[in-house]
């Protein structure tokens, strides 16, 4: 197996055990400092879109500069001072900021990052690549939530508040955020092209390519529609927690999200390294949409675990597939075409969560959820469809 595809995955590894361990909580954090459902919905709709609209600027100047390492290392670093802002202050714009902030370091290291992994990695062996990052990723991030049960079971029983058990969580995720940036300093570099040809070619010849190639353009329009349906996962803590579910149960189930996501994530795939790969993508896109659709029924322990499970196969099954099913239509520019997909998964999520928010609070969280159900299953039998 590469030693950078090692490295890269003990970096996602330890840097999803500090993100996973707070971020079931996010939402209703936000809820205690005095926001609402819309601003909640504002708030992690620019996070998430930052997240990916940055994707396609840090894979445009790493293709250009032919450098993936060093945006690599700036994007966790930021991502690791903005657990630092979470932790210092309790004012909603400044905690928005560190949110924020986190979120575009995710989104300046994202695509270097799954270009070093495309190119460390013989061209047969994309699939299971990415499928074992995923994993390492995942891997992590059950490891974290878990910690975050082990505290919140055996360390918090003294009555504290909500806020007040968040707060300490935050203090411990900036650890293993540290960690991961360390491992980053030993990842060798991969170039693959020069700069005058990147830019030539991403802006030219790159535009050419995208416009006569059906399958990719398929993509990336019914992928846009997808994202439409991606709200904010923290609508479905909110959902939980207004249904009085215990902090301990939703981390529980979450934590059932994660398992599943890492059972799924690497047999998916090697399996889509043999089979097409618009398959696995379409059927996650519909595993989603039942999901979503079965949300509004969330009463119980049991109920959540079945959403956040089947939450789970439908990230395992799709995510790391898109990755390599991209990456398939460029022999150069991963980086920028990966980055492209990224900027518009992005903007439509930056609406997804803004509109998610305003029919919540208008028409309430059923609705919400069922208008989600519904774009995702057109696009997932879309996909199956009308991409080759």
């Amino acid at each position: 197996m590469s030693s950078n595809l090692l490295k890269l995955s003990f970096t996602s590894f330890f840097t999803d055990i500090s993100s996973e361990m707070i971020y079931p909580f996010l939402g209703i954090y936000f809820a205690t400092i005095g926001a609402t459902p819309v601003l909640i919905g504002i708030i992690e709709g620019i996070a998430e879109g930052l997240a990916y609209i940055l994707r396609i600027f840090s894979g445009f100047i790493s293709d250009y500069l032919q450098k993936r390492k060093n945006l690599t290392i700036v994007g966790y670093s930021l991502s690791a001072l903005g657990k630092v802002f979470l932790y210092v202050f309790e004012l909603i714009f400044l905690v928005s900021f560190g949110r924020w902030l986190d979120r575009i370091g995710k989104g300046i290291r994202n695509a270097p990052r799954d270009a070093l992994i495309s190119e460390s990695v013989p061209s047969e062996q994309k699939g299971r690549a990415f499928g074992f990052h995923r994993f390492m990723d995942t891997l992590g991030a059950a490891l974290g939530v878990l910690l975050s049960f082990f505290v919140l079971v055996f360390y918090f029983n003294d009555g504290s508040t909500s806020k007040e058990i968040i707060k300490f969580l935050i203090l411990l995720s900036i650890i293993p955020a540290v960690i991961g940036v360390i491992f980053l300093f030993f990842v060798q570099e991969t170039p693959t092209t020069t700069k005058k040809e990147s830019v030539k070619e991403f802006f030219l010849q790159g535009y050419w390519e995208i416009k006569q190639n059906k399958n990719l353009q398929a993509f990336f329009v019914l992928n846009f529609l997808f994202a439409l349906s991606n709200s904010s996962d923290q609508f479905i803590f909110l959902k939980a927690s207004d249904e009085k579910l215990k902090l301990q149960d939703i981390v529980l189930s979450y934590f059932f999200y994660n398992i599943t996501y890492v059972i799924f994530s690497y047999p998916a795939g090697k399996l889509s390294d043999k089979i097409p790969r618009k398959i696995l993508i379409g059927i996650g896109y519909i595993i989603y949409a039942l999901t979503y659709f079965l949300i509004p029924n969330i009463d119980n322990l049991a109920s959540l675990l079945m959403i956040f499970s089947l939450y789970g196969i439908y990230k395992g099954v799709s995510e790391g597939v898109e990755k390599a099913f991209l990456t398939d239509y460029s022999l150069k520019y991963k980086a920028s075409i990966l980055g492209l997909q990224s900027t518009l998964y992005g903007i439509a999520m930056i609406l997804a969560s803004s509109i998610g928010g305003w029919i919540w609070y208008n028409f309430g969280s059923t609705t919400m959820f069922y208008f989600d159900a519904a774009l995702a299953f057109i696009a997932g039998i879309s996909i199956l469809i009308f991409i080759k």
